[in-house]
């Protein structure tokens, strides 16, 4: 293959000598791939995806109720609120979880003992309605944790642990996650844990950010069942979405591996999370404070902050991901106490929000043990569904304007703006995330174009409208009625 669209032949000397320096056995042909991979418009437009754990942590369902927050604050992995981390969670002496752990199942009560008691549960998960729920909703891709942290396969791989070759899935989970979503429309894409597998070797816990990176494993044995598994998972379920978590070992040979998946799916995208040493992994903290350059001998098609939102529009195409509550797995304790999950109203703010800065909006969802999805999560999911299904022409295909945040009524209304601009359609779409209090709204800074037309979706009602100033003023034929969010759109665009 000649080398990829995208990279200037006077750089190919350069690039050359430094892919054969730092990537000894790397193919040039295959950086080159990779680098110029473009992002497909699919995953641009898509905006709304969830993330599925499941996996023997849903036996236990068990992590503390305390809010996410930085890695690196002192005692956050003592009180790790995510129930997907129980396994290292138990081997932290006087943990929460090690105290649930003795109180519930006894002191030799092995983590291994989940994986039976799990795939007994799962075997009549109903993964169709896990799809039918999602298409209501609107989601556009779904994720599934084909490995997390602890090991678990959620499929039966033709490469399992060498040390526990049981510990795996009989069920194809996978491919029956990804058969119906795909049957519904909605894309499927694959999470997988390359940095950690603690039932492949028998690692201290994770309990600070020193431990954090040295705990990766690195191994040659190791980097083989990886390179084995995710090539495995891409050949048999042709994913839409690569998502690996964390990092990868320093052996596994990451061009090839890219340049080959783009090359079989142009259309698929990976996230950032391939760092293969600590300056790509400090890199990667940097991208959410405002970096906007994907360094040379690094990788992506989208950065992944986690329980965070940016400030601005970025450049970079983004995918924040974070849980309906403070786990991602499921937590029987957010069945009990429910004030810290999210409402519908609130994932619809932050879902304009995001979208507004360039943004998807990937929503962690958390089935039991037995497949089931809690009331509360489906709650939430439905919500969304029934306000993208009269307001998804503002969100879905939709880029971001040249500001992203406003303010009307005073700073009353909080105002997020998305733009359509394909072909001959133009539209500006003003999305306000509070209710007027009056049958009008005066929008701060908007000026429009005489002759524009304003209408409310979802019905398309065309509205009044007349310039204050620098402000935009509209009028409502009447009150509005309750809703999370009012989408204005505005033909054409303001320059």
């Amino acid at each position: 293959m000649g080398m990829a669209r995208g990279i200037r032949k006077s750089a190919i000397p350069l690039l050359a000598f430094l892919v054969l320096i730092l990537f000894p056995g790397c193919d040039l042909d295959d950086y080159c791939v990779a680098k110029s991979h473009p992002l497909p418009g699919w995953f641009q437009d898509a905006k709304f995806g969830v993330l599925v754990h499941y996996g023997p942590y849903t036996v236990p369902a068990w992590a503390p109720l305390t809010e996410p927050g930085d890695f690196a604050q002192p005692g956050y992995f003592l009180n790790n609120p995510y129930a997907e981390w129980y396994w290292n969670s138990l081997k932290i002496p006087g943990s929460p979880v090690s105290e649930y752990h003795r109180r519930t199942y006894g002191e030799d009560f092995s983590y291994y003992r989940f994986g039976p008691l799990f795939e007994t549960a799962a075997s009549a998960a109903d993964l169709e309605a896990w799809a039918d729920l999602f298409a209501e909703a609107g989601v556009r891709y779904a994720v599934i944790t084909a490995k997390h942290h602890d090991g678990y396969c959620l499929w039966p791989t033709e490469n399992p642990n060498p040390a526990h070759p049981e510990w795996r899935s009989t069920r194809d989970l996978v491919g029956d996650f990804c058969q119906a979503m795909r049957l519904r429309g909605i894309r499927a894409g694959i999470y997988y844990s390359a940095s950690y597998d603690w039932a492949f070797r028998d690692t201290p816990p994770v309990t600070d950010m020193v431990s954090l990176l040295n705990t990766i494993l690195q191994d040659p044995e190791y980097v083989e069942y990886v390179e084995a598994q995710w090539k495995e998972l891409v050949e048999k379920y042709a994913p839409d979405v690569l998502w690996n978590d964390i990092a990868l070992p320093g052996g596994f040979d990451r061009w090839r591996f890219w340049a080959d998946y783009y090359r079989d799916h142009p259309q698929g995208v990976v996230n950032d999370r391939w760092a293969q040493n600590p300056v790509e992994l400090m890199y990667n903290l940097s991208i959410a404070e405002g970096m906007e350059e994907i360094p040379p001998l690094y990788h992506f098609d989208f950065f992944t902050p986690e329980y965070r939102l940016m400030r601005q529009v970025r450049r970079l195409k983004w995918e924040t991901c974070r849980g309906v509550g403070w786990s991602f797995a499921y937590n029987r304790l957010e069945d009990e106490e429910t004030g810290h999950i999210l409402t519908g109203e609130q994932v619809i703010e932050m879902l304009v929000d995001v979208v507004s800065k360039n943004g998807n909006l990937l929503l962690g969802i958390g089935p039991r043990a037995d497949g089931t999805i809690p009331e509360t999560q489906q709650a939430v999911l439905r919500e969304v569904g029934a306000w993208l299904k009269g307001n998804g022409e503002a969100i879905y295909g939709t880029s971001p304007w040249k500001v992203a945040e406003g303010t009307a009524d005073g700073g009353a209304v909080r105002v997020r703006f998305t733009k359509r601009a394909t072909g001959g359609e133009s539209r500006l779409y003003v999305i306000l995330l509070d209710r007027p209090e009056v049958r009008k709204v005066t929008i701060s800074g908007l000026r429009l174009r005489p002759g524009s037309k304003v209408s409310l979706l979802p019905e398309g009602r065309i509205l009044r409208w007349r310039q204050k100033g620098e402000d935009l003023v509209v009028f409502f034929p009447g009150d509005l009625p309750p809703a999370a969010a009012y989408s204005l759109a505005v033909n054409p665009i303001p320059e």
